[in-house]
């Protein structure tokens, strides 16, 4: 089995630098693409309302060029890289992308509150490790 297509799923915190630092070192050494995608969390309610229809779209805007931020670190490094914002809940966004585009693998690094937390998974990484059918790979923050 080989690696050309790798999913890293980022919030932009800095819980999620050594997930990046990984997914960039393991794509160079396999050779891999990789898409860099965000989920900005819709708010509950089928009508927003123009107020917060505005902020999403704004988070959006924000979102993406936090993306390309990412992106241009990844490919300064010499990794392939494009990006995707989604408006969706979280761990949905990252299981429905992978497994809808086929990607090798998922990257997500994991938040830890405290020390006595460390034996446990995160919400988001928590849930597509249940979810998900593609391979997943979860990277403990620093």
């Amino acid at each position: 089995m080989s690696i050309e297509r790798i999913l890293f799923a980022t919030d932009f915190t800095n819980a999620v630098t050594a997930a990046e630092t990984y997914t960039i070192n393991l794509a160079k050494s396999c050779g891999a693409r990789v898409t860099i995608m965000h989920a900005v969390e819709p708010i509950a309610g089928e009508d927003p309302g123009e107020a917060i229809g505005g902020f999403i779209q704004k988070l959006v805007a924000e979102s993406e060029r936090r993306a390309t931020e990412v992106s241009a670190r990844f490919n300064s490094a010499g990794v392939e890289a494009s990006t995707r914002v989604v408006i969706e809940r979280s761990w949905k966004a990252i299981v429905d992308l992978a497994s809808d585009e086929k990607f090798d693998l998922i990257v997500v690094g994991n938040h830890t509150a405290t020390s006595s937390d460390k034996m446990t998974f995160g919400s988001t990484s928590h849930k597509v490790f249940f979810a998900t059918r593609v391979p997943l790979l979860v990277v403990p923050a620093d």
